[in-house]
């Protein structure tokens, strides 16, 4: 069966069941996967990724040209995967001549094969309990040890994305700087950026104007500063609380130093 959708014609196949159902569509990979070795297999420095993609029986299915073959319920090609992005096309011709085609976009990122980032969201508990005991360093506070052991066993390094304050009395002006040294020691693993004004209300700045993301970026830049550094700064990556903003609150991240969210 035939059926049109904003011009264009699909190709329709009949379940047992009498359902019907879109015929032509990506099984493996989905649009906009990042591959990696593990998704196929390394043929030199090229990745070989066996491709599903999903249509009725009896037609003739390519994949950037390439024909592709019937197995197991899908139509299956092995097609290399060797730029930042790239596109692929499946193309699907029915017996009588109808074809219809759609198209996804993969990326492989060569150099991030086998890496990490370990980003720790909502820093704030953690700072009062440093502000609250004498202790000799921050490693002593539990929270923080947990970190230094993972850097010392798998040189992780962390990003840890703070709020201003817990809204129970205590506040990032409240740290003292006592624990600044070592935090500039360790800057190369550790390190802090902008999260929100606080926990709640959940999304803040869903809704928010240029001045309050510009303001709340600055509160807690300049205390983080002032107790642990600038060089413990991470100025081009935020971690936004919720990951959203206005375009408004974009603007003002992006006059801030923000490349990346």
């Amino acid at each position: 069966m035939q059926k049109k959708q904003k011009g264009t014609m699909f190709l329709s196949a009949v379940c047992e069941d009498g359902v019907y159902m879109d015929s032509l569509r990506f099984i493996f990979p989905l649009d906009g996967d990042v591959l990696t070795p593990a998704d196929g297999v390394m043929e030199g420095e090229s990745l070989l990724v066996r491709i599903r993609v999903l249509a009725p029986a009896h037609c003739r299915v390519t994949v950037n040209e390439q024909t592709a073959a019937f197995v197991n319920e899908a139509y299956e090609i092995n097609l290399p995967v060797d730029n930042n992005r790239n596109t692929l096309e499946a193309v699907a011709t029915d017996e009588k001549g109808n074809t219809t085609s759609t198209h996804i976009f993969v990326y492989r990122f060569k150099e991030a094969y086998g890496k990490y980032r370990l980003a720790i969201d909502d820093i704030i508990w953690s700072m009062r309990d440093l502000a609250e005991h004498d202790y000799t360093s921050i490693f002593d506070c539990p929270f923080f040890g947990i970190f230094k052991r993972l850097h010392r066993d798998f040189s992780t390094c962390v990003h840890m994305n703070i709020y201003f304050t817990d809204q129970n009395g205590f506040d990032l002006t409240q740290m003292p700087d006592r624990y600044k040294e070592e935090f500039l020691e360790n800057s190369h693993w550790l390190k802090f950026t902008f999260h929100a004004y606080a926990n709640d209300p959940p999304r803040i700045y869903r809704y928010s104007p240029y001045f309050q993301v510009y303001r709340d970026y600055h509160l807690v830049t300049n205390e983080i500063i002032r107790f642990a550094g600038k060089e413990t700064m991470q100025t081009d990556v935020n971690g936004l609380h919720f990951a959203e903003t206005t375009v408004q609150g974009a603007r003002a991240l992006r006059d801030c130093g923000i490349r990346c969210l």
